[in-house]
């Protein structure tokens, strides 16, 4: 019989967990640890990702944005033999890809950032490969004194990084086709078609857009010889 405020024995008092319950709890410490740790990979890839994502969506809408100028300011003249937009394929680094040709008005913009100086410039968008693994979208912007004649030179600016794809597609009123030559007519529109990547080539992102050329009407200009 035990009475009432009688110590129990110390053996009762102060028994311990066994060691079965050690493991097991420690197992399941680290189960829940390993459940945090695969949780926080996630979520750090996952937010590294949609940063680049962004990084390459901005990227591309940077690239948008010049050509929309350019496009804006594409040259329209009252002698349609003047005007100019070229597509043709090249290939750059073993692997195809659309070198687009065109002409625009003078824009001081232009004048300012290239230190170069005239009312009509060829405009240019092209890869350009500074080796066999780097790659960057090039446009190049040069003055031109007779519409007939063009200006293969001028000063290249370095839009982008990482474009490892690059083809145009032109409306023609009816249906959309690859490659051009203003020979034979003027698009109504533009569609840039590309693939950016990030630095170690793990992520891309494909991106498109279009451009209006209309209305096409000419214009009178006396500043280009004819």
């Amino acid at each position: 019989m035990i009475w009432v405020g009688q110590a129990m024995p110390v053996s009762r008092r102060y028994q311990g967990f066994t060691l079965l319950e050690v493991l097991l709890a420690a197992v399941i410490g680290a189960f829940i640890l390993l459940v945090a740790l695969v949780a926080f990979r996630t979520v750090t890839v996952s937010r590294d990702e949609l940063q680049i994502y962004s990084d390459l969506q901005a990227r591309g809408q940077a690239i948008y944005r010049q050509m929309q100028k350019d496009l804006a300011g594409f040259y329209r003249s009252n002698q349609p033999e003047q005007m100019k937009i070229v597509c043709e394929t090249v290939q750059y680094n073993n692997r195809p890809a659309d070198r687009l040709l065109f002409y625009r008005i003078n824009d001081p913009v232009i004048n300012q950032q290239n230190n170069v100086s005239g009312d009509l410039f060829e405009i240019e968008y092209g890869l350009v490969g500074v080796s066999e693994n780097q790659v960057y979208l090039g446009r190049r912007a040069a003055p031109v004194t007779k519409a007939d004649d063009g200006n293969d030179r001028g000063v290249v600016t370095r839009l982008a990084e990482g474009v490892i794809a690059l083809a145009f597609e032109f409306y023609d009123g009816r249906t959309w086709q690859h490659g051009w030559n203003s020979e034979i007519n003027i698009p109504s529109m533009v569609r840039l078609n590309m693939v950016l990547t990030d630095r170690e080539g793990k992520i891309e992102l494909p991106f498109s857009h279009e451009f209006s050329l209309e209305p096409i009407p000419a214009i009178e200009s006396d500043k280009i010889e004819s």
